[in-house]
């Protein structure tokens, strides 16, 4: 083998040595990027996961009882606590670090709770005394819902990179957020459904027979 040949080879190895180099330095500091924003991140999440709770939790009593009374001594339900801020997160992370669905996600949750918080807001403007069934109902399930998602992201990043779980252990040792979330919002969602069936029930009812007899078969030809 000539040496023009030996030379070439030589730099072939060189420029493939520092390629290789080059490569798994960048790998191995995205990975570490994306480990940083991904702990500043779960911090921002498990703590909006507690304030999720803390709404769902919520029924509007104090000590056992209704929270609110009137001037006249009526006792009313009333929210014990503030809808929390939608989420903030840290500035100093770099997005491109963790994968595009997880940082839509992400970046999609106080747009979610912004919202969450307009629709509560429209529900409290036809709800009455003395439950606000309307508005007790959207702050559980609408809670619930951003709770259950800013967990699932969490729990998501966790996975991606090898991050832990809380160390700390108080109180209730069998309590759990998440089916605690799920619960409520099961409940809410049975209890809708419950309504809407004995409201219906109601209604054909008070409506003459024939006529809704009529509707029905309306609603066949209409399908």
């Amino acid at each position: 083998m000539s040496a023009a040949v030996i030379g070439f080879v030589g730099v072939l190895v060189g420029v493939f040595a520092t390629l290789g180099k080059d490569t798994v330095s960048y790998w191995i500091a995205k990975r570490k990027n994306g480990r940083y924003a991904a702990v500043r991140i779960v911090c921002v999440l498990d703590q909006f996961v507690e304030k999720c709770v803390e709404v769902v939790g919520d029924d509007g009593t104090a000590y056992g009882r209704p929270a609110g009374r009137t001037e006249g001594g009526e006792e009313y339900l009333l929210p014990q606590v503030s809808l929390p801020k939608p989420p903030i997160f840290p500035d100093d992370v770099e997005w491109t670090a963790i994968t595009p669905d997880l940082m839509y996600r992400v970046l999609s949750l106080p747009n979610l709770a912004i919202g969450t918080n307009r629709f509560i807001g429209a529900e409290a403007e036809h709800s009455s005394l003395p439950d606000y069934p309307e508005v007790f109902r959207a702050r559980c399930e609408g809670y619930a819902d951003l709770g259950l998602e800013a967990a699932s992201i969490a729990l998501a990043l966790r996975s991606q990179f090898e991050l832990p779980e809380s160390a700390i252990e108080i109180g209730n040792l069998d309590w759990n957020a998440v089916a605690f979330l799920q619960e409520s919002k099961n409940s809410v969602i049975t209890a809708r459904e419950a309504q809407q069936r004995l409201s219906a029930k109601m209604w054909e009812q008070t409506e003459p027979k024939g006529q809704v007899k009529d509707q029905r078969d309306a609603g066949k030809t209409g399908g």
